[in-house]
């Protein structure tokens, strides 16, 4: 006990030593701990950062998502593809109350045969129409489809030259003989219920009323005899063409469907027409009728639209393509057009090449393929094969390249009529506000041929004028005028004299009628897919 009174004062400094040498230990170990725990959080965050500096949303652009981020990125794509969706939707529902088989003049038992694929490019490959009961289905379409051609023609009040010829093929094919049916089939024409109205063939046969009418016919608009021939060739000519396997004169499925897919848009396109060539009261708008359709002028040279000198779609309308010069270049007799949309807006060469059209460089061999191969285009306005088009619209998946196919097949269109120039663009607007929405690309004045000849594309072995095989695209050997060659009348009744440009001579005309060509494309949608769009596993295709 001495000991600590004598050495109490060392033994407090060291005890007291120890404890601060303690407490610095403890103090230190915790900081520590506490350090090496922040430089790992750092470090983490920093290799995080690193990663998002990597992440590219395009090529060469750098994107930063995070957490808060990418949740209202996620929402605002949500009401985006919702809006889409009810566009999507909004434009098809508006397309199918004109896409109806005419019920006018083909029975219930033809259309609900046809309906089962829809789109029709669900076509299996291997559907030929080659059973008994496909072609008597086939046959009743061929006999009845010339009677649509003159609904068509009287939208415009047109005359349709070939009526006679048309009435005479269907009783030619009424009169050809068919294989017997096979056991348990039956004959569509002949297994009819007299008490249902939708397997009753109708009856089209002209009556003395209808006869007495097309005496006293007056034609508002003309349509020229060429034009009209190649739609004569396509409600006549199937065979040896597409996947046309009949050595008879019946038409496959496919071309059923493309046949009456062009005759919906060509009557849509004469609607348009109509809406331009209607009577207008004293504040210019149309005068509509008891049914709220446009009155039409009653003379031809009251018209806007006097002529149409020729109207196709798909394949042919791809035979003969334009040109387009910026405003302070010359006109080169060597370019070419290769569609809308090569370039376009955003820069570079609009619709160049050195060799045409690009329907000809593809060199598509149409037979064997089903009507729709060729038909349609891409973006660059590039045909699309057949198989694509099944694979795109039929999938359940996006596809890596022509992604507009998932909603819409894009049909070329091309128009040419002597009208009045002034109505240029009450026919544009019209255009834009029909049903099928056409797209005029490329408008052309005074440079398209009156006369041109368009042939039907997709033959075996069919020589077109330019002496090219099948599924070739014309040249300018091919009655295809390059941009300084065209030399038709096309500038009015009279056909004033043309100058060397092809263009008309001012001092000459005597009315404001000139040569006119639309061309573009038409939009033909499918049916709207949620689960394509906005990625919901509950999502489906509306029937």
């Amino acid at each position: 006990m001495e000991f600590f009174k004598k050495n109490g004062f060392w033994i407090s400094s060291f005890l007291l030593v120890a404890a601060m040498i303690g407490t610095w230990f403890y103090a230190t170990g915790n900081l520590q701990a506490d350090m090496d725990k922040r430089i790992s959080a750092i470090n983490t965050a920093r290799t995080k950062a690193e990663g998002i500096m990597r992440v590219e949303a395009e090529s060469g652009t750098q994107a930063h998502p995070n957490d808060q981020t990418e949740q209202g990125m996620n929402e605002k794509l949500d009401v985006l593809g919702k809006s889409v969706l009810e566009a999507w939707q909004q434009r098809y529902d508006s397309q199918q109350k004109i896409m109806q088989w005419p019920s006018q003049i083909l029975p219930g038992v033809f259309i609900n045969e046809f309906n089962k694929y829809h789109p029709p490019e669900l076509l299996p490959a291997e559907e030929k129409g080659e059973s008994v009961r496909m072609k008597n289905l086939l046959l009743l379409y061929k006999q009845q489809i010339p009677n649509q051609m003159k609904h068509i023609c009287s939208v415009i009040q047109t005359k349709w030259m070939f009526q006679s010829e048309l009435d005479e093929e269907a009783i030619k094919t009424e009169d050809e003989p068919e294989e017997a049916a096979d056991e348990g089939e039956q004959d569509p024409q002949t297994n009819e219920d007299e008490n249902d109205p939708t397997t009753k063939q109708p009856d089209t046969k002209p009556s003395a009323k209808t006869k007495k009418q097309e005496d006293n016919f007056r034609e508002i608009v003309r349509w020229s005899e060429n034009n009209q021939t190649l739609w004569f060739d396509k409600l006549t000519k199937f065979n040896g063409r597409d996947d046309n396997v009949f050595s008879t004169k019946l038409p496959s499925p496919s071309q059923v469907y493309m046949l009456q897919q062009d005759l919906w848009l060509l009557e849509a396109m004469f609607e348009i027409v109509r809406a331009v060539n209607a009577q207008l009261d004293g504040d210019g708008n149309p005068i509509l009728d008891e049914n709220g359709i446009p009155r039409l002028v009653q003379a031809n040279d009251l018209a806007a639209v006097k002529q149409i000198d020729h109207v196709v779609f798909g394949r042919e309308a791809l035979s003969l393509l334009g040109s387009i010069t910026d405003v302070d270049e010359t006109q080169n007799s060597d370019s070419g057009f290769t569609g809308p949309g090569r370039g376009g807006r955003g820069g570079g060469s609009r619709g160049r090449s050195s060799g045409g059209s690009k329907a000809t460089d593809l060199h598509l061999a149409y037979f064997s393929n089903p009507a729709f191969h060729g038909r349609y285009v891409n973006a660059t306005f590039e045909p699309i094969e057949s198989e694509k088009i099944r694979t795109i619209v039929g999938g359940d998946a996006l596809p890596a390249d022509d992604l507009e196919l998932v909603v819409a097949k894009r049909v070329p269109v091309r128009l040419a009529v002597q009208m009045d120039e002034r109505k240029i663009p009450r026919f544009l607007a019209a255009c834009a506000n029909s049903p099928f929405a056409f797209e005029v690309w490329q408008v052309r004045i005074n440079r398209h041929d009156q006369e041109e000849k368009i042939t039907l594309r997709g033959s075996e072995g069919a020589v077109e004028e330019s002496g090219r095989g099948p599924g070739r695209g014309r040249g300018r050997g091919a009655g295809a005028p390059g941009p300084s060659d065209v030399r038709g009348s096309g500038g009015g009744v009279a056909g004033p004299r043309r100058n060397s440009k092809g263009a008309n001579d001012v001092a000459l005309r005597n009315n404001y009628d000139v040569g006119v060509e639309f061309y573009g494309v038409v939009k033909i949608y499918n049916p709207p897919n949620s689960t394509l769009l906005l990625g919901e596993e509950t999502g489906g295709t509306n029937p």
